[in-house]
């Protein structure tokens, strides 16, 4: 999972390795002529990505669906007679937004999604105004695109090391500690610094 997500990094460093060369010469609104290039790939992609597994059960589709259960469990024995069923849910088996708040799950809840809430606005901040912060500290616009760049890097080192660290340990140490260092991070990122300790930061 977070090898997958780590795809975000690498689209931000690539963004911003872009940026570094590209604005200075022909102005920020290059960078959304590049982003609109992937769109030309939707007819590809709309030909090869697959159709998901519940879909095709739905739809009795079983050929195409035995294939992609042999790529997700090679260890399972499928046969030309193996018969592929939905797991229904039954009755009774929702989970309304109410029960989130049951067995003194309440207090959880709320900071399960304020922790969600101020990663997005971090991500989103520091995805947005890093560049900008970094030009008015008096680096060139180049330099501020690096910092985006390094941004990056550690999101996609953090992601998938923390994953790493997380099936080998237990989730919470692993976050508590990562949100701790990534606070301290940017506290100090506010101080006048070598750019060396800025970009490690």
């Amino acid at each position: 999972v977070a090898i997958m997500f780590s795809g975000y990094a690498i689209g931000g460093m690539a963004s911003a390795l872009l940026g570094s060369f590209l604005v200075v010469d022909y102005g920020w609104e290059i960078m959304f002529y590049i982003a609109g290039i992937p769109t030309l790939l939707l007819p590809i992609i709309w030909k090869m990505l697959p159709e998901s597994l519940m879909y095709l059960v739905k739809e009795k589709r079983h050929d195409e669906a035995k294939k992609i259960v042999r790529k997700l469990a090679p260890q399972e024995t499928i046969t030309a007679s193996t018969n592929l069923i939905l797991d229904e849910p039954t009755k009774g088996d929702d989970a309304p937004i109410k029960a989130l708040f049951l067995k003194n799950r309440g207090f959880t809840t709320i900071m399960f999604w304020v922790a969600f809430f101020m990663c997005l606005l971090m991500v989103y901040a520091l995805a947005s105004w890093l560049p900008k912060l970094m030009i008015q500290a008096g680096y060139s616009l180049g330099a501020s695109m690096l910092f985006l760049f390094a941004l990056n890097i550690g999101g996609m080192i953090g992601a998938i090391g923390g994953g790493v660290l997380a099936d080998k340990f237990h989730l919470k140490p692993v976050l508590t500690i990562m949100f701790v260092a990534g606070a301290a991070a940017l506290i100090l990122l506010g101080y006048n610094s070598p750019q060396v300790v800025l970009y490690s930061l």
